[in-house]
Parts: structure tokens; C-alpha cells; sequence
């Protein structure tokens, strides 16, 4: 009977005269609709067939809307669903029409196209083609566009056939918000400009959508999300700051960024300025949701990675004030306060833009990164933070302040570690001391104790500000004044002795240091014996003496070096040197003494100190000192050694005013003492030779000692003095150790005039 009464309903819609003169459509549609979802089940695809009939009607679509077609459409295309998995033909051809009427409807009627995209979602219900509607509707489908699976099928089945019992029950259907519906199976998705952006994000799928408004939509929704719940606020923005990152991660899309600059940058008076604003605020600290705000932090610090690749835009957008420091102080908090070493990429990315270097530097990007220098750091983190004080250094302001912190020795390191940072990082690590530079680990623990008292003040200004304060008012954040490396300090170094900015410790401690051209060696004499003259008046306090020795030993090796470039200073301060002798308290210490002697031997080899040294009053200092303080006998000796070989002006002056009785003296005094015996015996074998002075010095030698001694002026000092100190005797004299004891004696007795200058030869 059913199966009868259908075929004649069949007949009936399908006669369209027949039912548009019907009085009450509305009455036609709902008893005919009541009667296909009471029945459907058992004959569905009669019941199909006569939907489709009832859909041709096409001036009826209000009436049919309210008397729940549209529903019973949706319904028989699921309820069809099994006999299409065994694809029965049949009801292939039956979903086919019905999609149809569904495709039909919605460009005629508005509110059944909101129906269609509530029930159906929208990118389903906007496919043109009716096959590719069919086939999706009836597949497990996820993409960023488009999201439709069984579970969804199974949920709208069950909310049609409860909304169709009850509004044929209640003969009549609402269609307000109390009757809306929504997928449980999607309901934690985030869709934006219909796209699912969590598939999007996973699948790294794009949709065939318009990039600009979705970015556009993506910002919008950063800046007026509801923050009521703060988890699901902090949730949903993770998601949508992944979809953001995706968006400009697509290298085909490159004008989206762009697109960026010019709609989100440059016009601080545009809505879509304040969202990117409230992006980069996205990376202030939350304590409540760390772990959320950690991934915030990692996808937006990655987004604007991706933004620096564009070095134009990503300088303009530095350029701004507001997001400069929404972006910097957060970077600086995660390395100083989080110990975040990642975001040091990025830093690099920012500082390669030198327009906003001199902001950066006065922000303290410059202190935090020369923190990382310490070797309590991996070497990774070291040599991306010498890198990135490379690039800092490209800017001059920049690698001034280096210079003043380092060593002006640095500075080809620092200009070069942007692409060699393992050679900066090798010479901070390295211990170097040398007359130009003194870096060791007490001046590298200076340096550090300064950025670290540097770094206390902006961590403390961090810690201490919440992140509403360091973002409304931008002049309270931290400044680092350059004016206060005026205050930089480096008591290691201040211990050293500096003159003519030649450090003298190590140039006393390496002698043999050849002394670059660029350092004017005279100019640096000049320096030690003006600083020893202020001494010399200053005092004699055990520092006074200290400071003495170092700059007589460092004048050493620039004499040594550079004789010749240095002979018009000998004239100069030879007389300091002489009158240091005579000096108090000075002259008391024998390590100045020597010193001193050890420069007057050096310069001896120019035949200006032998000039010098012929003069009555400058000869008689040393004549004297020697005999006032023996224990420098040997220094002196070698002194007198030299000025013989070298001048015998010099040797006659010296005879004359007794320096042979002191050699010989020395010699009776210091038998013990072979290598100073042996330098007495060269020196009396000199004189003994001079063409002019040497018979005399001969008859006199040996009126002291024996005639034997004429035929030993020809030998060797070796055995020489193996005679000397021999017993041996002629017809008249005698030689042993008791005359040489006698000769002592009355040797030692002329020393007193001969220091009196009432010697006589």
C-alpha cells in the first residue's frame, strides 16, 4: 500500500501544473515530507526519488525550506551512504540528483545557503562540480580547506533526524540560534577565513585562498581574540602564530611579505600597524603559562627570522620604534634571564640592519653579547656571539667602544670576526704580553667584571619592570650611556708600568722583542728618562726604586736594537746616567747600579760615550763608585773592557787617572774568580799593547811586579794569569803570595786618592 500510495505522490510532484495551483504549498511540502522521513528507511530510494521531485519546484523554495526539505535532502544523501559503498547504481543516481538540488538551491536562496554551509561546512558546500561534492561528501577528507569525515556524517545524521522528528511532530520547523548547529568532531579547530589552520600547520598545506586576507584575518584575530580564558587565548595564538610563520615560510609567496611591509609597517595610523603590534607584545613573559609562552615566543622569533631574510623590509620594520623594542627586549630577557641561546640567530639577523646598530648598542645588545664571550659558555654560543660583535663592529661608533673595552690590537679581529669569529674567540682566550699589548686572565677578569656589573643593571631593569610599563612607555627602558665607559676600569692593567704606550714589564721580560717600526723608539727614550728624572725629584720609597729598575732594564733593549738610530741621545743623558751614581738612595741599590752599568756597556760601542767618557769629571764618577762599591767591580770592569777596545783616547785618559791600579787590584782581590780574572788579564794585555800608552803601562806593571811579566804582554789572558798568580823570582825580585799581598796592600792604599782625584801617574 505504502509502495502505492508513493508511486502516486510521484506522479503528482512530478507534475508541476498540478502542484503550483495547489492553495497551500506549504501544507503540499510538509505532509509529503513527513511522509517520506516516517517511510524512509524502508523504501529510501523511492523516497529519494520523490525529494527529487519535489525539488524541481524551484519558485517554492521558502515553502520547502520550512517544511524541512532541504534537511531531508541532507539526510538522504547520508542515509544513502551504505548502498553507495557497495555502489549501487541506483542510489549513485539518486545522490546525484539530490546533490544536485543542493547545488541548484544555494546560489537561488540565501538562507538556505547559510543552511547548507551549517550543515555541510562551507568549502564543501562551495565545490562547483557536483561530482566533486558527491565525492567528498562521502570521504574522509583532511585538508586546510576542507574537513568532512565519517564522524561528522554520523553527527549531522543524528541532529537531522532529531530536528525532524520534532518539527514534523511540532508541524513546524525554527531556524534560530536555538536550533544551531556545530561539529563536535571540529570544535576545537581554529578556522580562519575558512581554512583549518591546525591541518594547515600540520600538513603544511595551502589553500586556494587569498594569502593577503588571511594574513590580514590572522593579525585581526591576534588583536581581538577574547582573553578571557587565558589558556584558550594562549592556545588559539599559538596555532594562529604557526598559521602566520607558514604563510611567510612559502618561498612561492615571497610578495606576501611584501605585501606585509607596505600594509602592516610603514603606516603606524593603520588598524593592521596596531595588530602587529599586539603580535610582537605576544612575546612578553607570562609566568603562569610557560610553557605555552614558550611556543609563542619560539614561532614568532622564528616568523621574523624569516621576515630578516628580506634585508629591505626587515629593516623598515626595525625602524620602528615600537616593535624594535617589542621584539629586542624580549630577545635580551630570554638570553640574560631564560638562558635562551637560540634567539642568537635572530639577534644576528637584527644587528646586520645598520640603521638601528647605534639603538641596539645603547640598549645593551652590545653588553649582553660580549657576556657570552665568557668561557663558562659552549664554544657554539661563544662563536655566534663573536660573530655577531663582528657585525656589530662594521658600525665605527661600534668598534671604538670595542677598542676602549679590548685592545686596539684587536681591532683587525673584531673587523674580521663577522666571517672568522673562531680567530676573535682564539686571541680573547689567549694570554699575550708583549710591549704593545697585556691580555691575560686578570685583564680578561676586569673586562668581564665590568660587562657583568653592566649586565646586573639591565637585568635588574627587566626583572623589575612588568611588560605593560616597558612597552607604554618607551624612554623608562634601560640605556646603556656609552659616557659611562669614562668609569671602565682595569686595576690589573693600571699596575702596569706604561710609558709612550710601551708596557715595560714585558719588554724587560723579552729582550730580545723586536720593537715594531710603528713604535718611535726615540720618542720613547725620551719618555723613560723624563719619567726617571720625575722620579729621581719625586722621592725614594721602595715603589720609587721599583719603577727605576724596570725603565733603566727597558732602556736596554732600545738601545740595543737601535743604537745607531739613538747616538744623538747618548750625549743627552749620558750625564743623567753618570749623576745617577752620586744620586741618594739610589745609587744604594745595587740592582739600579746595575742596570745601569749593563746600558753604559751597550752604548760603549759608539765612540760618542768614549768621548764622553775621556772628560776628567765624567771618568772620575765611575772611578770613584767602583772603589766606593766594590761589589760592582765586574759590571764595571766589563764597562772599562769595552771603552779601551773601542777608543785609546779613552785608555790614556784611564791610565792617567789610575784606572790600572784599580784592575790590578781587582785582580789580587778576586784571584778566586776566574772568568772576572781572566777579563782583568785581556784588559791589561790591551794596555800593555797600545802603541802609545803601552811601554809606559809595561815598565810600570812590571816596576810592581817582575821583568818576567814583559814576555807575558804577547801570550794569551789565560796564561797570563796563570803566571800572574805563579811563584817565580829573578836576580833582584821575587814574586809570591807574599809579595802580592804586600802589592795589595799598598794598592788598596792609593784607592782612597785615586777616588779623591790626588792621584798622580
Amino acid at each position: 500500500l505504502n509502495q502505492k500510495v508513493y508511486n502516486i505522490l510521484i506522479i503528482l510532484a512530478s507534475r508541476y501544473s498540478i502542484a503550483s495551483r495547489l492553495s497551500n504549498a506549504h501544507d503540499f511540502f510538509f505532509k509529503i515530507g513527513k511522509l517520506v522521513f516516517d517511510q524512509f528507511d524502508d523504501m529510501i530510494e523511492t523516497a529519494s526519488a520523490l525529494l527529487w521531485y519535489l525539488s524541481k519546484y524551484d519558485s517554492m523554495l521558502d515553502a520547502q525550506r520550512e517544511a524541512g526539505i532541504h534537511m531531508l535532502i541532507i539526510y538522504a544523501l547520508i542515509k544513502l551512504a551504505p548502498l553507495i559503498e557497495k555502489d549501487d547504481q541506483h542510489a549513485l543516481f539518486q545522490s546525484e540528483r539530490l546533490a544536485q538540488y543542493i547545488h541548484k538551491t544555494k546560489s537561488l536562496s540565501t538562507a538556505l545557503n547559510l543552511q547548507y554551509e551549517t550543515f555541510l561546512t562551507h568549502n564543501l558546500c562551495q565545490l562547483d562540480k557536483v561530482d566533486d561534492f558527491l565525492h567528498y561528501f562521502y570521504s574522509n577528507v583532511e585538508r586546510a580547506d576542507l574537513f568532512w569525515n565519517g564522524a561528522m556524517r554520523n553527527e549531522l545524521l543524528e541532529f537531522l533526524e532529531k530536528n525532524l522528528l520534532t518539527g514534523y511532530a511540532k508541524k513546524t520547523f525554527v531556524f534560530d540560534k536555538t536550533t544551531s548547529f556545530s561539529f563536535n568532531a571540529i570544535k576545537d579547530e581554529i578556522v580562519v577565513d575558512h581554512v583549518y589552520l591546525s591541518v594547515m600547520n600540520r600538513k603544511k598545506q595551502l589553500s586556494n585562498v587569498n594569502l593577503n586576507e588571511l594574513l590580514l584575518t590572522l593579525f585581526d584575530r591576534v588583536s581581538t581574540y577574547s582573553k578571557a580564558d587565558p589558556f584558550m587565548y594562549h592556545r588559539e595564538m599559538v596555532i594562529v602564530c604557526q598559521a602566520i610563520r607558514f604563510l611567510f615560510e612559502c618561498n612561492e609567496h615571497a610578495n606576501l611579505k611584501r605585501f606585509f611591509l607596505e600594509n602592516f609597517i610603514l603606516d603606524e595610523t593603520l588598524p593592521t600597524y596596531s595588530s602587529v603590534l599586539d603580535y610582537f607584545s605576544l612575546l612578553q613573559r607570562n609566568e603562569e603559562q610557560k610553557e605555552i609562552q614558550h611556543q609563542l615566543q619560539h614561532e614568532i622569533f622564528e616568523t621574523i627570522t624569516l621576515l630578516s631574510k628580506e634585508p629591505q623590509l626587515f629593516e623598515k620594520m626595525l625602524m620602528q620604534p615600537q616593535l624594535f623594542m617589542r621584539l629586542i627586549i624580549p630577545i635580551q630577557r630570554l638570553i640574560l634571564i631564560d638562558e635562551n641561546y637560540k634567539v642568537l640567530d635572530l639577534l644576528k639577523a637584527i644587528v646586520t640592519s645598520k640603521s638601528i646598530i647605534e639603538d641596539a648598542i645603547q640598549h645593551g645588545v652590545l653588553i649582553v653579547v660580549l657576556s657570552l664571550l665568557s668561557n663558562q659558555y659552549p664554544s657554539e654560543i661563544r662563536l655566534k656571539a663573536s660573530e655577531i660583535i663582528g657585525l656589530i663592529c662594521l658600525h665605527q661608533d661600534a668598534l671604538l667602544i670595542l677598542l676602549r673595552l679590548l685592545h686596539k690590537k684587536f681591532k683587525k679581529y673584531l673587523l674580521s670576526a663577522s666571517t672568522s669569529p673562531d680567530l676573535l674567540l682564539y686571541y680573547y682566550d689567549e694570554t699575550l704580553e708583549t710591549p704593545e699589548i697585556i691580555w691575560n686572565e686578570p685583564i680578561r677578569k676586569d673586562f668581564m667584571a665590568y660587562v657583568q656589573g653592566t649586565l646586573v643593571e639591565i637585568k635588574s631593569t627587566y626583572i623589575k619592570s612588568t611588560n605593560k610599563q616597558m612597552f607604554s612607555n618607551l624612554n623608562d627602558r634601560y640605556q646603556w650611556k656609552t659616557s659611562s665607559l669614562a668609569m671602565y676600569s682595569q686595576p690589573h692593567l693600571e699596575q702596569e708600568l706604561q710609558v709612550a704606550d710601551v708596557y715595560i714589564r714585558p719588554l724587560n721580560e723579552n729582550q730580545s722583542y723586536m720593537l715594531p717600526e710603528r713604535i718611535n723608539v726615540e720618542n720613547l727614550v725620551n719618555s723613560i728618562f723624563d719619567k726617571l728624572s720625575e722620579i729621581y725629584v719625586e722621592g725614594h720609597s721602595q715603589e720609587h726604586i721599583v719603577i727605576a729598575v724596570q725603565l733603566w732594564k727597558a732602556l736596554v733593549p732600545c738601545y740595543k736594537q737601535h743604537l745607531h738610530d739613538l747616538e744623538r741621545t747618548i750625549t743627552t743623558y749620558v750625564p743623567f746616567m753618570l749623576n745617577h751614581f752620586s744620586a741618594p738612595h739610589y745609587s744604594e741599590d745595587f740592582q739600579i747600579n746595575e742596570e745601569v752599568l749593563h746600558l753604559l756597556s751597550i752604548l760603549s760601542k759608539e765612540r760618542t760615550l768614549c768621548t764622553l767618557m775621556t772628560k776628567e769629571e765624567q771618568l772620575h764618577v765611575l772611578l770613584e763608585f767602583v772603589i766606593k762599591q766594590p761589589e760592582h767591580c765586574q759590571s764595571i770592569v766589563y764597562l772599562f773592557s769595552q771603552l779601551v777596545h773601542t777608543s785609546s783616547t779613552f785608555l790614556k785618559a784611564f791610565l792617567q787617572h789610575g784606572g790600572s791600579i784599580i784592575l790590578i787590584y781587582f785582580l789580587l782581590k778576586n784571584s778566586s774568580e776566574n772568568d772576572f780574572c781572566l777579563l782583568i788579564s785581556s784588559m791589561l794585555i790591551s794596555l800593555a799593547n797600545d802603541q802609545t800608552e803601552g811601554f809606559d803601562f809595561q815598565k810600570q806593571f812590571c816596576g810592581m811586579t817582575t821583568p818576567k811579566f814583559m814576555l807575558k804582554f804577547d801570550g794569551n789572558p789565560s796564561s797570563f794569569l796563570s803566571f800572574f798568580f805563579s811563584d817565580h823570582s829573578t836576580q833582584d825580585k821575587s814574586w809570591n803570595d807574599h809579595v802580592r799581598g804586600e802589592l795589595k796592600q799598598q794598592l788598596e792604599a792609593l784607592l782612597p786618592k785615586i777616588a779623591n782625584q790626588e792621584y798622580v801617574s
